[in-house]
């Protein structure tokens, strides 16, 4: 575990000295200003991202992404300027939370996460794409599309190590997608601050909706990426929740993970991620809380 320690530590501190990260628990206000029209909007046009800071040696790409139901998502991906073909990398697949878009916030992340592997040795491919619906409650469709890139990823790159990081909602869609996807797409799960119970989530989103904006965007993406309320469809809720699904991560080829999670958290439930943690290592899986 101490290289995998390592490995966490960096990887967290590059993305929490990010800012937008975890400070945007809640969906940000989006201005004109704020929207990106010639990055991944438009995978045609030139890439030029506001608000992202260069590295050296990395390069940023666009990427398009056509989903299970046939749409087209967008997205971005870093890797080393001088990555030579077929040259062994770890991959991180980012899964980022309610209100983001990868033109805002997540292209530095990609970036941020390759320089760093560039600096520590391991060559690193990361990639963050947009979810259908994207600023709703897309757990499963979210799930579905993380699948596809990683896999889209996998075929591109020559990958040794896989690691899937899931913030606030993109816990629960990482979550998920590891038990809807094949076995061995990813080896490592980071939960940063992670919803892993929708079925609990979605109760307490439903009972302050209408006194707190975020939480009607929850209970009612949650609805329509589920089909229905829990009451009309409890097993699709329970489908989207990591925690209650967790028996599966044995078998899907999930070896280390690691659990953050401030315990002043007033979104998602600390306790949510104790959980997932006792059950993980009840399991046998090897986990940094």
């Amino acid at each position: 575990m101490p290289s995998f320690r390592r490995t966490l530590v960096a990887l967290t501190a590059t993305l929490l000295a990010a800012g937008p990260l975890v400070v945007a628990h809640a969906a940000p206000t989006v201005t004109d200003n704020d929207r990106v029209t010639s990055t991944c909007d438009n995978p045609a046009e030139p890439l030029t991202i506001p608000h992202v800071a260069s590295a050296p040696d990395v390069s940023l790409e666009t990427i398009t992404v056509t989903t299970v139901d046939g749409s087209t998502l967008y997205g971005c991906v870093a890797y080393p300027t001088d990555l030579a073909p077929d040259s062994p990398v770890t991959l991180v697949t980012m899964a980022h939370g309610t209100g983001h878009y990868v033109q805002r916030s997540w292209a530095q992340h990609v970036i941020s996460t390759v320089a760093h592997g560039n600096e520590s040795g391991h060559p690193t491919v990361a990639v963050a794409i947009n979810y259908r619906d994207n600023f709703g409650f897309p757990i499963l469709r979210g799930a579905q599309d993380l699948i596809t890139i990683a896999q889209r990823m996998k075929a591109t790159y020559h990958v040794t190590r896989s690691i899937l990081v899931g913030v606030s909602l993109g816990g629960a869609v990482s979550g998920t997608a590891i038990v809807e996807g094949p076995s061995g797409l990813w080896d490592t799960w980071v939960d940063l601050e992670g919803i892993v119970n929708l079925v609990e989530s979605y109760t307490e989103a439903r009972v302050l909706a209408v006194a707190v904006p975020i939480a009607g965007v929850a209970s009612a993406g949650s609805e329509r990426d589920a089909g229905g309320t829990l009451e009309q469809k409890p097993q699709e809720y329970t489908r989207r929740s990591p925690l209650l699904r967790v028996n599966e991560f044995v078998s899907q080829g999930i070896r280390e993970v690691a659990v953050v999670h401030s315990n002043a958290d007033g979104l998602v439930g600390y306790h949510q991620s104790v959980k997932m943690t006792a059950a993980l290592c009840g399991l046998g899986i090897p986990t940094t809380f």
